[in-house]
C-alpha cells in the first residue's frame, strides 16, 4: 500500500523599503549608519537636488566630499551638528545662498572647499 503525503513548502521573502530610522539615515537613496559612518564621499556621482538636512544626523562624520555634482539650494544648517567634521568639500556644484555661520564655528573643521 502506498501513502502519499502532500508536501508544503513556505518561501519567506523579506523586502526592505527605506532605512531603519533608528540607526540609519537615507541620503540620495542610500542608507548610512548614524554611528559608524565617518566618511561620506559621493564626489562625481551626478547627484542633483539639495543637500538633505538629515546629513546632520550622521554625528560621527569627519569628512564630507560632494564635489563635482549638480547640487543646488543652500547648505543645510544641520551640517553644524557634525562636531567631528574636519573636511567639507562642496566644490563644483550649483549651491546658492550664504554659508551658515554655525558651520564656520565647527572647531575641528580644517578644510572647507566651496569654490
Amino acid at each position: 500500500m502506498n501513502y502519499w503525503f502532500p508536501i508544503y513548502s513556505t518561501i519567506i521573502i523579506s523586502i526592505s523599503f527605506g532605512c531603519n530610522d533608528e540607526i540609519e539615515v537615507e541620503l540620495w537613496s542610500r542608507c548610512y549608519n548614524i554611528q559608524n559612518t565617518v566618511t561620506l564621499d559621493l564626489s562625481n556621482q551626478s547627484i542633483s537636488g539639495s543637500i538633505p538636512p538629515q546629513i546632520g544626523k550622521l554625528i560621527n562624520l569627519e569628512s564630507i566630499n560632494l564635489q563635482n555634482n549638480q547640487l543646488s539650494g543652500t547648505i543645510p544648517l544641520e551640517i553644524a551638528n557634525l562636531v567631528n567634521l574636519t573636511s567639507l568639500n562642496l566644490k563644483n556644484n550649483k549651491l546658492s545662498g550664504k554659508i551658515p555661520h554655525s558651520i564656520m564655528e565647527l572647531q575641528n573643521l580644517k578644510k572647507l572647499n566651496l569654490k
